[in-house]
Order: C-alpha cells, then structure tokens, then sequence
C-alpha cells in the first residue's frame, strides 16, 4: 500500500511548473526565513505552550504532551500535522 501512495503522488507532481519553483530557490532570504519559522519558532511555541501539561498529573495530560512534541518535531504545515 506504501507503494501505491507514493506513485499517486508522485504522478500528481508530474504536471507540476516547476518555473516557480525555481524563482522561489533565487529568494534565498524567504527561503531561510521559511525554515527558521518552521524548525524553530513553531516547536517552540508548541513547547512553551504544552510545558503546564507536562506538569500536570493523569494519563491524558502525560499523552497530549507527547503528542503535541511530536507534532512540534516534524516538519510540516499545520494542517497536515493536524
């Protein structure tokens, strides 16, 4: 099945403009600015705003930080992460 994902999106990127994409590539500074906001501001702000559930006591508290720290960790926009 892993597979068949795979070859669908990679069919559907094939009609892709890939002009753009390489216009975006000579904006360096967009581009830095874009992973600098992604990496490292958004985990952050997940951090700071998920750190009372760490010190909170239960299952559920211990298993949304978790959760919400994994989301911070990947590399995506939020309504994929969601």
């Amino acid at each position: 099945m892993d597979w068949a994902i795979a070859l669908v999106m990679f069919c559907g990127a094939l009609n892709l403009d890939t002009s753009h994409l390489l216009n975006q590539l000579r904006n360096w500074r967009l581009t830095l600015l874009s992973f600098g906001l992604m990496f490292g501001l958004a985990p952050l702000i997940v951090l700071l705003f998920s750190w009372p559930l760490r010190l909170a006591a239960g299952e559920l508290p211990a298993q949304l930080y978790v959760g919400l720290m994994i989301l911070a960790a990947q590399s995506c926009t939020l309504a994929s992460g969601s």
